[in-house]
């Protein structure tokens, strides 16, 4: 754990790392079915090919990859923030959020179609807009600071620290 700290949210992680996300790279919405962290067929990534990618993965150790797994995972989420068995030891988490939980569920979010206007989203702008702050609530907590750049799907301002109740409400929208 030597490249490891508490930030100010009291997450155990690591030193902040820089993230763009490109809007017009970014494969999202369409559900999971074609989703990848980075499709070969047209360079599109989810939000964790891009997080991948800033926290030191290989584009080859990411193509048509769907999920996150062995260095990837292990790049991607802090140290203190895993939870299961490692070297034949169970390790328990240190952070209030097990890491496992926040890539799920920006899994889910980052696939998730419009749901239309039965959920009080009056628009897709007004969706992506949304979207887009949770999955930056969701990467923040795994140490990344957030920047969406392209075409503004609406207002968006650059998160860096959150609180636990900030991914509770992530949580319970997807």
């Amino acid at each position: 754990m030597s490249d490891e700290k508490m930030d100010g949210s009291g997450h155990v992680g690591r030193d902040r790392i820089p993230l763009v996300i490109d809007r017009s790279r970014w494969y999202r919405g369409l559900g999971e079915i074609g989703s990848a962290l980075l499709r070969k067929i047209d360079g599109k990534m989810c939000c964790l090919g891009f997080a991948s990618l800033a926290s030191g993965a290989d584009p080859g150790e990411i193509m048509n990859v769907g999920a996150p797994d062995g260095s990837v995972f292990e790049r991607l989420v802090p140290e203190g923030m895993r939870v299961g068995y490692t070297e034949s030891r169970y390790v328990e988490t240190t952070s209030p959020i097990p890491g496992e939980r926040i890539v799920a569920l920006l899994m889910v979010l980052n696939d998730k179609e419009w749901p239309g206007h039965c959920r009080g989203w009056s628009s897709i702008r007004e969706w992506e807009a949304a979207k887009e702050e949770m999955v930056a609530a969701g990467l923040c907590l795994l140490g990344f600071d957030v920047e969406f750049v392209d075409v503004q799907p609406g207002p968006h301002r650059p998160v860096s620290i959150l609180t636990q109740r900030s991914f509770r409400i992530l949580d319970n929208m997807v």
